[in-house]
């Protein structure tokens, strides 16, 4: 695989961005660098051509995860990257001895990128290094872009996991995945961290927001309502640009047809997940969550289910409430892998959840 171009970022804080709401966070991790990354495609395969790009936050000094004043309070050390410090070079593939260093994977959603919504404050916030990047034909990545091509999407997932590995000795401690990239990222639990897979190669955590359980029900979303054969153009403001795709029916029967299902039903017991979602989700709804909830515990998976009282699909407003869920549960159970299987519940929301569980049982 053909090494990537980088160019260093400024040193902005994510929670402080010019024209931005400033985060106020609770969890508050170490002080990072960052650097862009544009990793290609092999030019020998099916997605020659493509260039996926990333931004790679790194811790900047080896210290304590966590302990920055207003940090969370893992214990976990964070080990020197192979590569030299003020470099970001990649490691050489062979003698290497070092200990693999963790990281953090932070998947977007659909018609989106890898700066969206709460992103840049959850890389603030996370006590290790995080790598968060666009999905082909989005924001800076090249390639086609296609609203039922999730094959692809799962392509790009595993490339830039084995590019982490391979080229910078990253092992992948948690996804954080949103909307679309979650059902990415529930696909990717499914197939490639079971029981059968290396212990070294498996993702201990997923943190799931915004999931859709009932794929088919993009079908009554207003935009893909009447789209007809020939389809249609979808605008939208996407990293501040104005930006256009075009949709056809076969593409949303294509992204309807995602085996979401399947996937959370396979779910490995030897993984953890987080499962947050907003009570005023207009896109998916909030029962979803039940959809996922019923799966998972059904396989004495440990599993967490977060709801955030008064969120919409992505948590405007609550950016730091779902990005401290993340956090907080992750430096928790990091010390708790060995406890008894367990599901808990919490909310910002006081109302019962057994409505949303009830509701699985339909469309979700």
């Amino acid at each position: 695989m053909s090494s990537p171009s980088s160019s260093r970022l400024a040193s902005l804080p994510s929670t402080s961005i010019p024209g931005r709401t400033t985060v106020c966070l609770r969890n508050k991790g170490p002080p990072k660098v960052q650097i862009k990354l544009r990793i290609p495609y092999p030019s020998d395969g099916i997605d020659a051509g493509v260039e996926l790009v990333g931004i790679l936050a790194r811790v900047e000094k080896e210290q304590p995860s966590g302990s920055s004043e207003a940090g969370s309070t893992s214990t976990a050390t964070v080990p020197s990257i192979s590569a030299a410090s003020s470099s970001f070079e990649p490691r050489a593939s062979t003698g290497n001895t070092q200990p693999a260093r963790p990281i953090a994977l932070i998947l977007h959603g659909l018609f989106a990128h890898k700066d969206q919504l709460y992103h840049r404050a959850l890389v603030d916030a996370l006590d290790i290094d995080s790598f968060r990047f666009d999905f082909r034909g989005n924001d800076e990545s090249s390639g086609e872009w296609r609203l039922g091509d999730m094959a692809a999407n799962y392509r790009d997932l595993n490339m830039i996991v084995e590019y982490l590995r391979k080229n910078y000795n990253y092992w992948i401690e948690i996804i954080i995945a949103h909307s679309r990239g979650a059902g990415i990222a529930w696909e990717y639990f499914a197939k490639e961290c079971g029981e059968r897979t290396h212990p070294a190669r498996r993702v201990p955590f997923l943190a799931s927001m915004s999931a859709r359980w009932y794929p088919p029900g993009i079908l009554d979303l207003p935009r893909y309502a009447n789209i007809g054969a020939e389809g249609r153009d979808w605008s939208a403001k996407v990293a501040g640009k104005s930006v256009t795709k075009h949709v056809t029916a076969a593409d949303v029967m294509q992204a309807a047809k995602h085996a979401v299902q399947d996937y959370a039903n396979s779910f490995p017991t030897t993984s953890e997940v987080l499962i947050v979602h907003g009570t005023r989700d207009d896109i998916v709804p909030t029962s979803a969550a039940a959809g996922f909830v019923n799966a998972v515990a059904k396989r004495g998976v440990r599993l967490r289910l977060h709801l955030i009282d008064g969120a919409d699909h992505n948590y405007r407003g609550h950016f730091a409430e779902a990005v401290d869920a993340v956090c907080d549960w992750l430096c928790e159970r990091r010390g708790a892998k060995s406890s008894p299987n367990t599901l808990t519940l919490e909310s910002s929301w006081q109302s019962s959840v057994e409505n949303n569980a009830a509701a699985s049982k339909g469309r979700l």
